[in-house]
């Protein structure tokens, strides 16, 4: 009841949208998003994956949406970058940093000059902040996204 109270007080439809957008900037992505995975596993070391290669449809479901993808990031479309399971290799191959718009994302067969890869540990070379803002990904799932690049079949 406090809620309807509260707004209904709200008599200017240009206030409540103006708190709606400072609310929603406030907010970032979802900061309590347990997806992420810890930086360091319990012996303090950093996790690694060391499975068999990954491809492009493992990375994409098990770490690129359940980590990145979900309402408040992007799969809203934060960054100009929307992410969900509906998407092919061929377009990962062509998006481009909205920040460096001459970087494309991923490189094939090289994570380690994929801005992706470089966004996700937090690179001295990036724009912006780390992705994910709340910390960056545990060492194991940004290995998950390193070894589908890696494998990424080069002509």
């Amino acid at each position: 009841m406090r809620h309807i109270r509260i707004c209904s007080r709200i008599k200017n439809p240009a206030h409540l949208c103006a708190g709606i957008i400072a609310v929603a900037l406030l907010a970032g992505c979802d900061k309590t998003s347990s997806d992420s995975g810890a930086a360091d596993n319990e012996s303090g070391s950093a996790q690694t994956y060391d499975g068999p290669p990954l491809t492009f449809e493992e990375a994409l479901t098990e770490v690129l949406v359940p980590s990145c993808g979900f309402d408040s990031c992007h799969g809203s479309g934060a960054g100009y970058l929307r992410i969900n399971d509906t998407q092919t290799e061929e377009e990962w191959l062509e998006l481009k940093s909205s920040l460096l718009v001459t970087r494309n994302l991923v490189i094939p067969g090289s994570s380690s000059t994929s801005y992706l890869i470089k966004k996700m540990e937090g690179s001295s070379d990036i724009e912006g902040a780390v992705m994910p803002p709340s910390g960056k990904l545990n060492g194991r799932r940004i290995g998950m996204v390193r070894s589908w690049i890696d494998n990424i079949e080069t002509d």
